[in-house]
């Protein structure tokens, strides 16, 4: 099911009947991100599947891409899937995992558990840029690196969109088709809206610190720059927090989504 909302409100679909499941994908994603989870995951779960501000099919101000003004349209799209102040589980991946942590903090008493998906455990700007040259594409890189350059790309996809999904292949090819027109679907203003108030100036572990009486499970990969061994040795000792490390590289969910889907079975129960 579709949403069936006003033209400034976020694009979500809904899956499957059970439990709720709220997914938030990371930057330059969408709902289709979480395609290879939903078939098995909606047997059992209601899967809201949003594409957040600026991103896939929601709306793209000329700015506005706060915290606040992320989780202000998270919450009405949260409120037209369900219902307000209804239970649901949050899942997150990448910059998904930030706002899914801010989301929690806002709403402790609706959440019932907590899945954070190779979150950007880094410590500063130098430590994130660092991780996205370590991780990214060249294009990707120069994009983080160089503004202007950034700006270009991120202009001449908006006024030629058709060049935008070979272009996007062409750099990151071992994206999904679909990923990787939703890849193109976002403006500068979005992306470097985003990159700045969510990545840069959030803190990963100052957040889980606020976190602490809801079950949180962690899923890292080995081969991801930005949830480092190191960086999981910083995390706290705690009842209700766990983590589990796989083999994959950020975007093990797209390469092997079924061994994030035991997980995140297992973690629902």
């Amino acid at each position: 099911m579709q949403k069936e909302s006003e033209d400034d409100d976020l694009f979500f679909e809904i899956k499957g009947q059970g439990e709720n499941v709220l997914f938030l994908h990371g930057i330059l994603g969408s709902h289709r991100y979480w395609d290879g989870v939903v078939p098995q995951l909606s047997e059992t779960n209601k899967l809201i599947l949003i594409d957040l501000l600026g991103f896939g099919k929601s709306p793209k101000p000329k700015k506005g891409y706060t915290i606040d003004d992320h989780l202000q349209k998270i919450e009405k799209a949260v409120t037209l899937a369900i219902g307000a102040d209804q239970k649901l589980s949050v899942v997150g991946h990448s910059m998904g995992a930030i706002l899914a942590l801010n989301y929690v903090i806002a709403h402790p008493k609706n959440i019932k558990k907590l899945i954070l998906i190779n979150a950007p455990m880094v410590t500063d700007e130098a430590d994130l840029k660092q991780a996205v040259a370590d991780s990214s594409s060249k294009l990707m890189t120069i994009m983080i690196f160089n503004k202007t350059w950034g700006k270009l790309v991120c202009k001449i996809h908006e006024m030629f969109p058709f060049i935008s999904y070979p272009l996007i292949r062409l750099a990151e090819p071992e994206l999904p088709s679909a990923v990787a027109e939703s890849a193109g679907q976002h403006t500068w203003e979005s992306y470097s809206g985003s990159f700045q108030h969510i990545l840069l100036e959030q803190n990963f572990y100052s957040l889980l610190d606020q976190v602490s009486d809801i079950p949180i499970l962690i899923i890292a990969s080995d081969e991801d720059h930005y949830t480092k061994t190191s960086a999981l040795e910083k995390l706290p000792q705690r009842e209700k927090l766990k983590y589990v490390l796989v083999s994959g590289t950020h975007n093990v969910l797209l390469s092997r989504p079924q061994r994030i889907v035991k997980e995140i079975q297992e973690f629902l129960k």
